[in-house]
């Protein structure tokens, strides 16, 4: 499997700032975008709102479930990246 390491300018750019046009759906935590990569590989970008750390709880959980599943019906996770002053360092790894 092919690791992509994306930082937040990146996720900007390949989802062409979040646009409407861009727009797939929401889902649990935020709003999910298309995105293309600079190699072509078509992804889906998932922008959380903000929440409590209740909330943060539950992401993770989410990430950690969504990482280990596989249907022809669901894209896989290639990655997450958590952006802010107040990230609980017991997810950091």
């Amino acid at each position: 499997m092919k690791i992509c390491y994306l930082i937040i300018v990146d996720l900007v750019k390949v989802t062409d700032n979040f646009s409407a046009e861009n727009f797939i759906g929401r889902g649990g935590f935020g709003s999910v975008y298309k995105g293309v990569l600079p190699d072509g590989t078509v992804v889906a970008v998932k922008r959380i709102e903000e929440s409590d750390y209740q909330g943060d709880v539950e992401f993770y959980r989410e990430v950690g479930i969504v990482s280990s599943l596989k249907h022809r019906n669901l894209v896989p996770l290639r990655g997450c990246c958590v952006v802010g002053e107040d990230v609980n360092p017991e997810y950091i790894g």
